[in-house]
């Protein structure tokens, strides 16, 4: 039985142009890009911001890999009846789009946000994200003020802890429970991490954009980048960290969406 991912879809009146997918990043939601889904509609191109597998609203599902997650985007655009698509993924997204890319007949462009076909290590930021959401969910959670107060007792930041809380939402039993399924990605998180199979390749356009202040892509993954995708063009964001596209809407947009348009 196939997967059938969660979505907002951002109709275009523009027909021409293949609809754009957009894959978020580790323990994010569609939502997060939805600014940017409506400038991409805007401009000709029906945007679908996907919930990837075991976030959001999708389903969660047992297998926490990078070639499952793909596999579930696949099923999601048969079910939504695409020939073509381009598609845009954010760090562990990113990683889906990447693997997509070379498995799917239906990916015409590619561009990759922060991240390289290698595998990377668990940073200690990840770390602190899954104990403090292992801390916060140890008991039931009354409000949401509750979750704030205990993710904050936990030591994360403000804008971390806004970030997660987009995923909070209310029971049928009246407590709050986040949409991901932190136990099943922190568990799997090293299948997540890992490095492209060596005999992935995808030969048609990618675009691979980084941020300047990142380490996320550094020049020794640059052979693997080109192994994998032989015809890739990068760009650097020089004031932007590993939210490129948060640090620097505007530059991130125009350069993805005329990058597009060519």
């Amino acid at each position: 039985m196939k997967t059938i991912l969660h979505s907002r879809i951002y109709k275009s009146t523009a027909e021409d142009n293949p609809p754009l997918l957009i894959l978020h990043g580790l323990l994010g939601v569609g939502d997060n890009w939805a600014s940017m889904a409506r400038r991409y509609a805007a401009d000709g191109f029906t945007t679908h911001t996907i919930d990837l597998p075991s976030h959001g609203r999708s389903p969660h599902i047992k297998e926490i890999n990078i070639d499952s997650f793909a596999r579930c985007v696949e099923d999601y655009i048969e079910y939504h009846g695409m020939d073509r698509a381009y598609v845009i993924g954010h760090s562990l997204g990113g990683k889906v789009a990447m693997r997509l890319a070379c498995d799917s007949p239906y990916i015409k462009k590619l561009i990759v946000a922060d991240i390289a076909p290698v595998k990377y290590e668990l940073s200690s930021y990840h770390r602190h994200i899954f104990a403090a959401l292992n801390q916060c969910c140890s008991s039931f959670i009354p409000s949401r003020e509750e979750a704030s107060e205990r993710l904050s007792g936990a030591g994360l930041e403000d804008k971390d802890i806004a970030f997660l809380m987009k995923s909070l939402y209310h029971t049928e039993d009246g407590f709050y429970e986040f949409r991901f399924d932190f136990k099943a990605l922190e568990s799997g998180i090293n299948s997540l991490l890992a490095a492209m199979d060596t005999d992935k390749r995808y030969e048609k356009d990618t675009l691979f954009i980084k941020g300047g202040l990142s380490t996320h892509i550094i020049d020794s993954h640059l052979n693997e980048i080109k192994t994998h995708f032989p015809t890739y063009e990068i760009h650097t964001i020089d004031n932007a960290g590993h939210w490129v596209h948060v640090d620097a809407p505007c530059e991130f947009y125009d350069i993805t969406c005329n990058w597009l348009k060519r």
